[in-house]
């Protein structure tokens, strides 16, 4: 009789820790990912040289912070994996121009703004799942 109700005690444990990890389990991986939050860079007017001449021309460039252009640069990306859409982090490589002010002008003609990882919880890396605090 003791045995009966041991196992019939054990299996109700057990099946409750399975509901309770399949309704938390979305939360429970965003948890173990690497939390980052973003910055969308904003659009500025810099003075910068001319390709020919030494005259300076003004233009509309995207700008980071200056103590952003001392690290390596990460973007937020999404992508489909396992059916889902998740957020990946990926190394890009830009080319910077002189600083003005308190900011940077990118000036690479393959980055279109998106947004760059501004902090982490710990070390990037190219392509790992990340799980961004201030998204949209």
């Amino acid at each position: 009789m003791r045995v009966k109700k041991s196992l019939l005690f054990f299996t109700l444990i057990f099946w409750f820790s399975m509901i309770f990890l399949t309704f938390f389990s979305r939360s429970l991986h965003n948890y173990m990912l690497n939390q980052v939050e973003i910055y969308q860079p904003k659009m500025r007017m810099f003075s910068l040289k001319g390709n020919d001449t030494e005259e300076e021309v003004k233009q509309k460039c995207y700008a980071i912070p200056s103590w952003m252009g001392e690290h390596d640069l990460y973007v937020a990306e999404t992508r489909e994996k396992n059916g889902e859409e998740r957020i990946f982090a990926r190394s890009i490589q830009v080319e910077l121009g002189k600083k003005e002010g308190l900011f940077y002008p990118i000036m690479s003609k393959d980055y279109f703004g998106e947004p760059l990882i501004l902090r982490s919880d710990s070390v990037l890396s190219d392509g790992e799942e990340i799980y961004v605090k201030n998204w949209r």
